[in-house]
């Protein structure tokens, strides 16, 4: 079951921002630089300047 537009990727920046710390990201989809609309990329301004790991590194 897939469920998309819940807020899932808030609560991980959320956490990272109140302790201080970065995202690594899990989902290999998103893994892929070139699938922005199939897998719901967060954006840039949403990451609000937590650092995020393995998120659109592969062609």
């Amino acid at each position: 079951m897939w469920v998309t537009g819940t807020g899932k990727s808030r609560l991980p920046i959320d956490l990272a921002t109140h302790f201080r710390g970065e995202i690594i990201n899990s989902d290999k989809m998103q893994v892929y630089k070139r699938l922005q609309i199939v897998t719901n990329k967060i954006t840039h301004t949403k990451k609000l300047g937590v650092r995020h790991y393995l998120l659109g590194i592969y062609v």
